[in-house]
């Protein structure tokens, strides 16, 4: 068992999971508990008699304080990951759904099957564990996971306010991320600079120009690159003066950018 958590996103703990023999009494978690199924069979107790079996591709939506048990059936146990997410954490993703001061959303199904939601959230899990983004892309790809996930499962059925382009505050974002493109850039510095919810800018920006912030981040960290390169600056160097602390995700990024790789591409120019 191995727990985790990214310093990008707050109130949010990670845990992988492979259990050969588990057997756990009643009890609760203060948090609620969204796990994915990766392998193997899973008997959840709630404290009502009937039991609820978790197979691979399910997803487990536990509110806090659910009295329940869980264990596992066979003897060839189960992977289970799970984000242990603080209600405050939940609340905050809610209200910037609504626009509004909404109740806390709850789940009154223990287990859904949704292809698209077991996806995001695995893919997240291990975009998170590994550290392979930039805070910017962590916060945003776990705002959108955890909305759909709120906006489609939970009981209240959060509904999304009005979303409208917005030219001005759209130009107030973009002239931030073209000011401090090489720094640490986080979506709660844009809410400051937007005057919006991160949510809420998220889709703003994205009806404005046709993509989120991150992803035009990036792709302005890129173009800074190919200039960078193009003036014979080392491919370690140009990381760094574009933003890119880790030099892996600056040369995957790259790559996937224009399908080589940045010293590829420098060598390229030069001949």
């Amino acid at each position: 068992m191995k727990f985790h958590v990214n310093n990008d996103i707050s109130g949010v703990e990670l845990m992988d999971a492979n259990f050969k023999s588990n057997k756990a009494s009643l009890h609760y978690h203060p948090e609620f508990i969204i796990g994915v199924m990766e392998s193997g069979v899973q008997s959840y107790c709630p404290k009502s008699p009937k039991e609820k079996i978790i197979s691979k591709g399910h997803i487990s939506m536990i509110n806090p304080e659910r009295i329940h048990s869980n264990k596992n059936i066979d003897d060839k146990g189960y992977r289970y990951r799970t984000f242990n997410v603080q209600p405050e954490v939940f609340q905050q993703i809610a209200n910037d759904i609504a626009q509004d001061e909404v109740s806390l959303p709850n789940f009154d199904k223990v287990t859904v099957k949704d292809n698209h939601l077991e996806e995001q959230l695995l893919h997240l899990h291990n975009y998170l564990f590994s550290n392979q983004f930039d805070t910017i892309q962590n916060q945003n790809c776990f705002y959108e996971t955890f909305a759909y996930l709120i906006k489609n499962h939970s009981s209240s059925k959060v509904k999304a306010g009005e979303i409208s382009a917005n030219s001005i505050i759209t130009n107030h974002i973009k002239d931030y991320l073209h000011t401090y493109f090489d720094s640490k850039i986080t979506l709660e510095q844009l809410s400051e600079v937007s005057g919006l919810s991160t949510y809420y800018l998220n889709r703003v920006f994205s009806k404005s120009i046709g993509i989120p912030p991150h992803k035009y981040l990036m792709n302005l960290r890129l173009n800074k690159a190919q200039e960078l390169l193009k003036l014979k600056n080392s491919v370690t160097e140009v990381g760094y003066m574009v933003g890119f602390f880790d030099q892996s995700h600056f040369t995957r990024n790259f790559k996937s950018f224009l399908g080589i790789t940045p010293k590829q591409y420098q060598s390229s120019i030069a001949q």
